[in-house]
């Protein structure tokens, strides 16, 4: 949660034309931390469709704010509900319904990532993984989560998010539960996947995953020499994910999620398709992929993708040093 004086503010699309839209975005203010009753802090916001939410630190309470347009229309707090820690989160909708994917910890102890469809008592929010609970296929339990990501199917929905297991075994994962019932979990890619192009590296690292009707986009490397969050420990962490393990707790968005991962090997954005398990790259080093409108140039570092649909976007930094978002 950034601390300086910052406002949470959101582009009005509804009614603008591509045309308006690039001309005269609106921008109207949301949360203001200089503003009596505001809160004093907040994270990055994610947005789905006209639906915005934001974890909102307040005093003695945070609080994962939902809004719908520009109106308030719930507020899930530490005070009053199941939980009692939130770290990252994610929101879905359809027409019919919004649900948000979170990290936490909850009042019984218990810490993972559950689903909560809108407005409803916290107390019948799903599971979908918790640390300590074995994972499927493998003889080891969920030792690190984060990143979770909510695709809402019409009858039911689907999260994906980064694990890795008390042997470092390190996989993306998307777990689906249908009419309501439990989630299932399945691997999606892991450390035995190869980066595409290259025979010789495997995938290490993963960030930010993605999920849509059809596909997976996440970020993916070989890992490299030190994190992004600062030098690794002998087990790969970086500080904030060394002291996530220490605590037995969940990961939390930082800045660091956000910028370019300049130190990482084999690095991409790369897409699974969930029904044939297929990685394809978006744009990577090992295909060497060109930069649009810099020649020969090609990339050299990414952060993490978001999607909407079938578009993806993401940071990137070519070889001649030209940094852009594409």
């Amino acid at each position: 949660l950034c601390r300086s004086t910052i406002a949470v503010a959101m582009r009005v699309l509804a009614g603008l034309s591509a045309a308006a839209w690039a001309k005269a975005p609106a921008l109207i203010p949301v949360a203001n931390n200089t503003v009596s009753g505001g809160p004093e802090a907040f994270s990055f916001p994610k947005v789905h469709e006209r639906f915005t939410v934001f974890n909102g630190k307040y005093s003695g309470e945070d609080r994962l704010e939902v809004y719908h347009g520009t109106e308030l229309i719930e507020a899930v707090s530490t005070t009053g509900s199941i939980y009692t820690y939130f770290g990252d989160f994610d929101v879905g909708s359809t027409p019919q319904r919004y649900a948000v994917a979170l990290l936490a910890e909850s009042t019984s102890g218990k810490s993972g990532i559950f689903v909560h469809s809108g407005s409803t008592s916290t107390d019948k929010d799903q599971v979908v993984v918790e640390l300590g609970a074995a994972m499927p296929g493998r003889n080891e339990t969920f030792a690190y989560l984060a990143d979770p990501s909510i695709f809402l199917l019409e009858d039911g929905v689907r999260v994906a998010f980064m694990a890795k297991g008390t042997t470092d075994y390190r996989a993306v994962y998307m777990g689906t539960s249908k009419n309501g019932g439990p989630f299932e979990l399945e691997v999606v890619v892991d450390e035995t996947s190869g980066i595409p192009g290259d025979k010789g590296y495997f995938f290490k690292c993963f960030y930010g995953p993605q999920v849509t009707m059809d596909s997976l986009v996440f970020f993916g490397s070989h890992c490299g020499t030190k994190s992004i969050r600062g030098p690794v420990d002998d087990n790969g962490y970086g500080p904030i994910e060394a002291e996530a393990m220490r605590r037995k707790v969940v990961g939390s968005t930082t800045a660091a999620d956000h910028v370019l991962k300049v130190d990482h090997l084999d690095a991409g954005i790369f897409t699974v398709d969930l029904r044939s398990k297929a990685i394809h790259p978006v744009a990577s080093m090992s295909a060497a992929t060109k930069v649009p409108g810099k020649g020969n140039e090609t990339f050299t570092s990414f952060s993490e993708p978001v999607v909407s649909g079938s578009f993806a976007a993401f940071a990137g930094l070519s070889s001649g040093g030209a940094v852009g978002l594409y």
